[in-house]
This record gives C-alpha cells, sequence and structure tokens, in this order.
C-alpha cells in the first residue's frame, strides 16, 4: 500500500499493491523490477492513485487503473506487464493510462472502459495486447487515442456492450492480428463503437483485414487532411467523410447503411454497398470503382464510378479529364447541374472510362431522365482546342434522337474553350468563355457503342463548333465576338 507517496528503485515480490486505497497516493518508479498479484491505482472510491514508470519492470497479474476511484498510470520507460488490464474497472470509476515510451504487454485482455471510464493515450512506446476491449460493459465507456507509436492486438473490440471509441492519427499504428483479423464495432444491442481515421489532422495506420459493426451502433469517420488510402472492408451503419482531405477506399467490397460525404472528397475504387449517399455542398464524390445505391449530390459527383440514382442540386462531372460516368438515372429536380469536357474530334473512346476523350454520363435506366430539363439545369461544356468540327459525348441514353433532344432543349448551356489567360478554372485547367452562337447542340444515335460492361445502341449528345479555325484565331484574339453574335443563333439542331 501506498498511502502517501513513493519513489525510487524497487525490487520485491508483494500480494497486492495499493496506489490510493481510501485516500490519495503516487508511486514514481525508475528502476528494479516490481512483481505483484494485483495492482490497484485508485482503489476505493473516492480515491486517486497515479503511478509514474520511467525504468525498470513492474509486472502484475491484474491491474486495476481507477479501480473504483480515479487512476493515472503514466509509463515513460521500462515495462509494464500483467495478465488483465483494467482502465475504469466498476461502475462510477475513472482510469487513464498515457504512454510515451516503454512497453505495456497485456497477456490476455485490457479494458479500456471496463464498466467505468477508462482512457488510454499512446504516444509513443508499445502496447501489445491479445484481446482489446474498449467500453466493454453495458454503461462504460472508453476512448483510446493513439498518435504516435503501436498498439498490436490479436482481437481488437470498440464497444464490447457499452461506448467505445478508438481515435488513430499522425504517426500512430494500430494492428490486430498481424493486419488478418476483424476489428469489431458495436458488438451488442445498444452499444456504440466509433472509428475516428484522424482528428482533424493526418491519420495513422490500421493494420486489419474487415472493420465489421455489429447489432449495435457502428461508425467510422475519416476526418484527415492529405490523402490518405484505406485497405480494409468495411461494413458498418455509418461512413462518414469529414475534414478537408481525400479518402481512397480500396477494398474489393464495402458496405454502409449509410455514407456521407461532408468535407473533402471519397474516392471509392473498390465496390461500395450503401442504402443512402449523402454528398453535401463543397464536397465531392469520386473513385473508379461501384456505388451500390442512389447519390444525392449537393456537392460533385466526379470520376468514372457506377451508381444507381443520381439526384440533388449539385454538379455531376464524369470522369478526371476526361471520362465516363455510369449511372441508373438522374432527378433533375432540385437543379442539377453537369459539366462535360471535351477533347476528342468524333466519337469517343467509349471502352475506356479513364481515358474516353470526351466526358460520358451514361444513363442505363429507360427512363434515364425524371422530366424535361429547365434552365435551373446548367450543362457546362469545355472545349480543349480552337478547332471547329464535330464532338461526341455528354449524354448518352436509351432514348430516341428526338427524345434526347426534348429533354435538353431547355436546358442553360455554357461554353468554354482552353485559355492561357482565361478567367474561368475547371480541374485545374484556365478556360475563356465562348458566345453560345458559335456551337450548336444535336443528338445523335449510336448503333454500337461498346462499354466496359458490354455493347449497346442509344442517343447521344453532339457539339458542333460553327466557325472555321480562321475566325477562331479572331475570336481568340479579343476580336469579332459582337459581329459572330450577331450572325449565329444558339439552335438544337
Amino acid at each position: 500500500m501506498v498511502p502517501g507517496g513513493a519513489s525510487g528503485t524497487a525490487s520485491g515480490i508483494a500480494n497486492s499493491l495499493f496506489v490510493g486505497n481510501s485516500g490519495t497516493g503516487t508511486l514514481n518508479f525508475t528502476g528494479g523490477r516490481i512483481i505483484t498479484d494485483n495492482g490497484f491505482l485508485g482503489f476505493n472510491a473516492g480515491s486517486n492513485g497515479t503511478a509514474t514508470v520511467t525504468s525498470g519492470t513492474w509486472n502484475n497479474g491484474s491491474l486495476g487503473v481507477g479501480y473504483s476511484g480515479t487512476g493515472t498510470l503514466n509509463i515513460k520507460g521500462g515495462t509494464v506487464t500483467d495478465n488483465n488490464g483494467y482502465i475504469g474497472y466498476n461502475a462510477g470509476s475513472t482510469g487513464t493510462a498515457t504512454i510515451t515510451s516503454g512497453t505495456w504487454a497485456n497477456s490476455n485482455t485490457l479494458y479500456i472502459g471496463n464498466s467505468g471510464t477508462g482512457i488510454l493515450n499512446i504516444q509513443g512506446g508499445t502496447v501489445n495486447t491479445y484481446w482489446g476491449n474498449i467500453g466493454f460493459n453495458a454503461g462504460s465507456n472508453g476512448t483510446v487515442s493513439v498518435t504516435s507509436g503501436t498498439w498490436a492486438n490479436t482481437t481488437l473490440n470498440i464497444g464490447e456492450s457499452g461506448t467505445g471509441t478508438l481515435n488513430l492519427s499522425g504517426n500512430g499504428v494500430v494492428t490486430v492480428a498481424n493486419g488478418k483479423a476483424f476489428l469489431n464495432l458495436a458488438t451488442i444491442v445498444g452499444s456504440v463503437g466509433t472509428l475516428n481515421l484522424g482528428t482533424g489532422d493526418t491519420a495513422g495506420t490500421l493494420n486489419a483485414a474487415f472493420v465489421m459493426g455489429g447489432n449495435g451502433s457502428s461508425i467510422v469517420n475519416f476526418n484527415h487532411t492529405g490523402t490518405f488510402a484505406f485497405a480494409p472492408q468495411i461494413s458498418v451503419q455509418q461512413v462518414n467523410k469529414l475534414g478537408s482531405g481525400t479518402t481512397i477506399l480500396t477494398a474489393i467490397s464495402s458496405f454502409a447503411n449509410s455514407t456521407t460525404v461532408s468535407a473533402g472528397e471519397l474516392d471509392v475504387n473498390g465496390s461500395l454497398g450503401s442504402n443512402t449517399v449523402n454528398v453535401h455542398s463543397g464536397a465531392t464524390l469520386s473513385g473508379s470503382g461501384t456505388m451500390h445505391g442512389a447519390v444525392a449530390v449537393n456537392g460533385t459527383l466526379a470520376g468514372t464510378l457506377t451508381t444507381g440514382a443520381i439526384s440533388g442540386s449539385g454538379l455531376v462531372s464524369p470522369g478526371n479529364s476526361p471520362g465516363i460516368l455510369t449511372a441508373a438515372s438522374v432527378d433533375i429536380s432540385s437543379g442539377l447541374g453537369f459539366a462535360f469536357e471535351f477533347s476528342l474530334p468524333g466519337a469517343p473512346d467509349y471502352s475506356s472510362a479513364t481515358a474516353s476523350g470526351n466526358d460520358i454520363l451514361h444513363l442505363t435506366s429507360a427512363t434515364p431522365f425524371s422530366g424535361n430539363l429547365t434552365t435551373d439545369n446548367t450543362i457546362n461544356i469545355y472545349l480543349s482546342n480552337a478547332n471547329a468540327g464535330t464532338y461526341l459525348g455528354g449524354f448518352f441514353t436509351s432514348l430516341t434522337d428526338a427524345a434526347l433532344k426534348d429533354a435538353m432543349k431547355n436546358a442553360k448551356f455554357v461554353y468554354f474553350v482552353v485559355s492561357e489567360d482565361g478567367s474561368v478554372t475547371f480541374n485545374g485547367i484556365k478556360y475563356s468563355t465562348l458566345d453560345a452562337a458559335l456551337i450548336s447542340i444535336d443528338t445523335i444515335y449510336v448503333t454500337d457503342a461498346t462499354f466496359a460492361d458490354g455493347t449497346t445502341a442509344g442517343s447521344e449528345m453532339k457539339i458542333t463548333v460553327v466557325p472555321e479555325p480562321s475566325t477562331w484565331a479572331i475570336l481568340l484574339g479579343g476580336m469579332g465576338l459582337l459581329a459572330l453574335g450577331q450572325r449565329y443563333r444558339p439552335r438544337m439542331a
């Protein structure tokens, strides 16, 4: 028992060591070796016990940090071992463990929030655990923050029956069975398990095969700066993309009941099933994979994804300068807008979603539009050069030519061409605006468009640049716009 305080180097064997039994106790361990059956920091309610290990070895059968009172363990060097470790053991207790250097090894289980409140901060060093449990019993609350160092587990549960949170950021590394096992979230009904990859800064490293949600509320938050590739498969209730960075999901198959992209960019390069996907204003959903579900876009939908129905008031911008995005249909009733890049005269390369030459929004439903587009639906056309000619791309549907033309005729078209002195930037390229009188919009029926998923026939948007190249030279020199604007009129041919 350490009723007041003790410091220095010690060696010995004890049945139980109490630091803060009913009052306040302090242990500063700077060397030697102590072997105890049980170690308690903050044993009784109202007590407060603190142990700081900077060197030496402390071996325990069980170690309770905040047993019924308040306990604090600081590992700044040396080694602490136990069969079972408890941070916040009983209801009403609070335990905090901070590791900045050295090793904490649990041969069986480490409970962070067993029935009380447990906090584990790994800021360096190593924590080795056979079974890690954050928020074990109902009513418990456990939080682990790993900003540097390593936490290695054979099994890891976040929110077994209580509330558990794992914050992984910076240089922190969390490993589950050498990256070959599941990280479990919210196992029991009523539990809450949250995995935060980044806390507004860079994300740490998670080595696991799968992030699996149970019967409680399971949440994965990507909240980081920079670009972060995430390989484990996911099957949880909620995925949230927060923070300014870009998250790249590469797993072959993942699932979330609901996915929300609130900020930054979420790239799905594998497969993500989600009952609902919401892209907020200022955020982007992109990638080259498949979204199994509808997408509500109030920000930007880009890339070469395959999605379900699209709705919202945001922007659909296929490809990555340029490319093909495939969707079932679009609901244009809330003012959805579109952006298409054209760099290849004539037909695009339908077989290459990433290098098609011209952007295509391939709508596969027999009813591709919820109705006819209106002036609330802006279609931005970005041309890569000043050559007159015809370009195919934009919308590709199963409609007849006449039906597609009718669907587009009342939309608001805006035209741009690449220009070093341009005042408009799109996908990192400068553009100047063009008078609509220089462009005509029509449709064409294509009988054998061979997309990556098969050959199909359908109607496609056709853009014709009217003037000859000599006229373009005058226009780009800032002359003749007014005269040509009087001569030509926008038309749906």
